[in-house]
């Protein structure tokens, strides 16, 4: 699936106080300066009897710190509002799997003298070996699909399929930690308190959702008799209307889209198939097809995926919740070739 690029209406907004590039390279400088302190000691001699020790445990630490408060992003922007704090999530992800390459790297050159025989041995002959590598061999492809290229190679739907892995991540870095401390467990028994929250926090907004969707799915009337429900055309046009706006990426957007009177959605689709949308561009009518991200078994919305184009400065009418918009469903799939894509600009 790939994102679709949309052309949007021009709107007066003004600059931010903090905007998501100021936000990425805070994150990025912050996230560094343990590595230039540890680096600043190496090389002046600093860093105790046992240096080899610290460094691969210092690193350790701050490679699993950087990794839980990749975890929390989302639940901070849902919880306060705040949406430009998403663009942190991959910077703090990339970063947080540098100290775990450089955690590792320093384990098999300093501690093993750089042989694989070695270090292979030591990973098979102690367990908490075993979760720590694979972290970070799960990071691997989660570092790889952290580029916006990637992310739209991906598709927004397969790409946050992928990243759940990075829960895995965590609960294998605070295995790992906790059975390497042989004595005082509270700090791995503190991280693991909260990936512990954070993981039940997504599985129960998940919960929610599917929830909402349910009940949206039964509130709507039922006819009287007892005759057979009518099927649900399959070429349908009419409103729907924009219940939720997700930030995939600083530059894609997922928006999700219900029926106006908050039931089940008139009409039924298959996966791959598009939605057409007629959108007020500029005073104009004009009609824009989109890839449906959504699940066919998701009755209550569908969902579209959105990339903006960096060079454009349009905005569309339908970027804030509540906007209702003109749709129309068929089976017939559109011509979508890149002569008929459109641009769009910055999100409200």
């Amino acid at each position: 699936m790939r994102t679709t690029e949309m052309a949007l209406p021009a709107r007066v907004q003004t600059t931010p106080l903090i905007d998501t590039a100021f936000l990425r390279q805070f994150v990025a400088v912050n996230a560094l300066v343990p590595a230039a302190l540890l680096a600043w000691d190496a090389w002046h001699g600093q860093l105790g009897v046992n240096s080899v020790n610290f460094a691969i445990r210092t690193t350790g630490m701050i490679g699993l710190v950087l990794i839980v408060l990749s975890l929390a992003v989302t639940p901070i922007r849902e919880l306060t509002g705040w949406g430009r704090v998403i663009a942190t999530r991959r910077r703090l992800g990339v970063i947080g799997f540098a100290y775990l390459a450089l955690h590792f790297t320093i384990f098999t050159v300093f501690d093993r003298q750089a042989s694989l025989t070695s270090t292979l041995h030591e990973i098979v002959m102690r367990r908490y070996l075993w979760f720590g590598t694979g972290a970070l061999v799960l990071m691997i492809p989660l570092t790889i699909t952290s580029t916006d290229a990637m992310v739209a190679r991906l598709g927004p739907a397969a790409w946050k399929r992928l990243h759940r892995l990075s829960y895995l991540v965590a609960i294998g870095a605070v295995t790992h930690y906790y059975m390497l401390v042989k004595s005082d467990v509270s700090i791995p028994l503190a991280f693991a308190a909260v990936v512990g929250a954070l993981l039940l926090y997504r599985l129960g907004s998940h919960y929610v959702g599917l929830r909402k969707t349910a009940a949206a799915a039964a509130a709507r009337p039922r006819a009287a008799d007892t005759a057979a429900r009518p099927t649900k055309p399959r070429i349908w046009s009419g409103d729907l209307v924009v219940s939720r706006i997700f930030d995939e990426t600083p530059d894609v957007k997922t928006f999700r889209l219900t029926s106006p009177d908050g039931g089940p959605l008139p009409f039924t689709y298959d996966a791959g198939q598009y939605l057409n949308l007629a959108l007020t561009i500029d005073g104009k009518r004009v009609n824009r097809s989109y890839t449906i991200a959504s699940s066919p078994t998701r009755a209550g919305h569908c969902e579209i995926s959105v990339k903006r184009a960096p060079t454009a400065t349009a905005r569309a009418n339908c970027t804030r919740r509540g906007a209702r918009v003109t749709a129309s469903r068929s089976r017939r799939q559109p011509d979508c070739s890149p002569s008929c894509r459109a641009t769009c600009g910055g999100w409200s």
